[in-house]
C-alpha cells in the first residue's frame, strides 16, 4: 500500500509539473512577442533551410525575416551555427506561434527539471526550511528571466550540463560523455567545456568516456557538414561584428579587459588575452587539484572557467552558474555552514545579478557581470577547499545548563 501511495504521489507530481510547464508556455507566448526574440531567429533560419534558402546570405535573410515580423535592424543575417538550424527544423515546419508554445514548454521542462535535480542533492534535514528561499532566489536570477524572455538555447545547454554531471556522478561515464556533444550548438561555450571535460576524463583514465565524447561529437556534427561542407566559414562571416562590440560588451574577462582600457583595442586586446590565459591556467590547476571530487564539482569549476575565458557571451549564458553555485551551497550545507547563509544564497546571487544592471546601463556593457562568475568560482573553491565542518552555534538552553548538572 505504501509503495502504491508513493507511485501515486510521484505520478501526481509529474502531471502537475507538466501542466505547470504548459501553463507557463501558454501565458508567456500570449504576453510576449517571440517573432524578434532569439527563438524567432532560430525559427526563421530553420524555416529558410526548409524552403531551400540560405540564412547566411543577408540578401535572402532580411526580406524573409521581415516577412515573418522579425526585427532585422541589428540582426542582418543568421548568426548561429548550422547544427542549431537542423535541430530546430521540426519546429520550423509549423506556425511560429505554435512552435513558440512548444519550445517554451520544452524550455520550462529542461530548466526546471535541471533545478529540481540540483536541489534534490541537498541533505534531507531541514530541507523544508532551505528549499523555498533557494527557489525564490533562482526564479529572481536575472539569466533565468532573460532565458525565458528571449527563448534562448541556454536552457538546453544548462539541462545537458546538469544531466551529464548527474550521469557521471552515478558512474555512467559513457552516457554522460555522449550527451555532452549537444552543447556544441553554441560552439564558443561548447568547445572549451568539452575540451576541459576531456582533460578531466584523461586524468581519471576514463578512456571509454573520452571515446564516447569523440564519437558523439562526430555524429552530432556530421549531418551539418554533409548538408553544407563550408558552413563554418559562412557562420563565422555572418556572425562577425566589430571587435569592440564583441569584446567590450561580453560578460567575460575579454569584456573586462576592453572596459578597463575604455574600448581601445591596442590596450584592451592584449589585456583581455592575458586575463583569459591566466583564468584558463587557474582553471586547469583547479581541475588538477580537485580532480577526485564528484562530477558536479568538477563541472562547476569547468563552467566558471569557460564563462570567464570565452571571447563572446551573452548575459543569459550565466544561467549555467546555477550548477556550480548550487553544488557549492550543498557542500557548505553538509559542512554545517550557518543556515541563514545557505537559505539566502540564491537570493544574494539574484541581487548581485540585478545590482550590476545600473552599471550595464551606464557603461553600455555587460562586462561587469563577469564579477558574478568570479564570485561563484570563489564560492565553489572555498567549499571544495574546506575540510572541517563549521561549528554550529550552541543552543541557548544547552548553554545555560552547567556541565555535570
Amino acid at each position: 500500500m505504501n509503495l502504491f501511495k508513493k507511485h501515486s504521489l510521484l505520478s501526481l507530481a509529474l502531471v502537475t509539473f507538466i501542466l505547470l510547464c504548459l501553463l507557463i508556455a501558454v501565458v508567456l507566448t500570449r504576453i510576449h512577442d517571440y517573432h524578434s526574440s532569439d527563438f524567432g531567429y532560430y525559427w526563421v533560419g530553420s524555416r529558410m533551410m526548409l524552403e531551400g534558402q540560405d540564412p547566411y546570405d543577408p540578401s535572402q535573410w532580411i526580406p524573409f525575416a521581415q516577412s515573418y515580423g522579425s526585427n532585422t535592424d541589428f540582426v542582418i543575417s543568421f548568426a548561429y551555427p548550422l547544427p542549431m538550424i537542423l535541430l530546430f527544423m521540426p519546429l520550423a515546419a509549423m506556425d511560429l506561434l505554435q512552435a513558440a508554445v512548444i519550445w517554451v514548454f520544452l524550455m520550462s521542462i529542461m530548466v526546471f527539471s535541471s533545478i529540481i535535480l540540483l536541489l534534490r542533492r541537498f541533505e534531507k534535514d531541514r530541507l523544508i526550511h532551505i528549499i523555498p528561499p533557494l527557489v525564490i532566489g533562482i526564479l529572481l536570477y536575472r539569466p533565468i528571466i532573460s532565458t525565458f524572455y528571449h527563448g534562448q538555447l541556454t536552457s538546453l545547454i544548462f539541462c545537458v550540463l546538469t544531466f551529464s554531471a548527474f550521469l557521471i556522478y552515478r558512474r555512467k561515464w559513457v552516457a554522460g560523455a555522449a550527451i555532452l556533444s549537444l552543447i556544441l550548438i553554441k560552439p564558443q561555450v561548447g568547445l572549451p567545456i568539452m575540451g576541459l571535460v576531456g582533460l578531466w576524463f584523461l586524468l581519471q583514465r576514463q578512456w571509454n568516456a573520452l571515446l564516447a565524447e569523440a564519437i558523439s561529437t562526430l555524429v552530432f556534427l556530421t549531418p551539418a557538414f554533409l548538408y553544407q561542407p563550408n558552413w563554418v566559414g559562412h557562420w563565422l562571416s555572418s556572425g562577425r561584428n566589430s571587435l569592440d562590440v564583441i569584446f567590450s560588451q561580453a560578460p567575460t574577462l575579454w569584456g573586462l579587459g576592453m572596459l578597463a582600457c575604455q574600448g581601445r583595442l591596442m590596450c584592451g586586446l592584449p589585456l583581455a588575452i592575458a586575463l583569459a590565459l591566466s583564468a584558463l591556467t587557474i582553471g586547469v590547476l583547479l581541475i588538477l587539484r580537485f580532480r577526485n571530487e564528484d562530477a558536479f564539482s568538477v563541472y562547476g569549476i569547468i563552467v566558471c572557467t569557460v564563462l570567464l575565458i570565452t571571447p563572446y557571451l551573452q548575459p543569459n549564458d550565466l544561467i549555467y552558474l546555477l550548477l556550480p553555485f548550487l553544488t557549492a551551497i550543498r557542500k557548505l550545507h553538509k559542512l554545517n555552514f550557518p543556515y541563514l547563509g545557505i537559505a539566502t544564497a540564491t537570493i544574494l546571487l539574484a541581487l548581485l545579478s540585478f545590482g550590476l544592471v545600473p552599471q550595464f546601463l551606464r557603461l553600455q556593457s555587460d562586462a561587469p557581470s563577469s564579477l558574478v562568475t568570479i564570485f561563484v568560482l570563489a564560492v565553489i573553491v572555498f567549499a571544495l577547499g574546506r575540510s572541517k565542518p563549521f561549528q554550529r552555534e550552541q543552543p541557548v538552553q544547552d548553554a545555560l545548563i552547567a556541565p555535570g548538572v
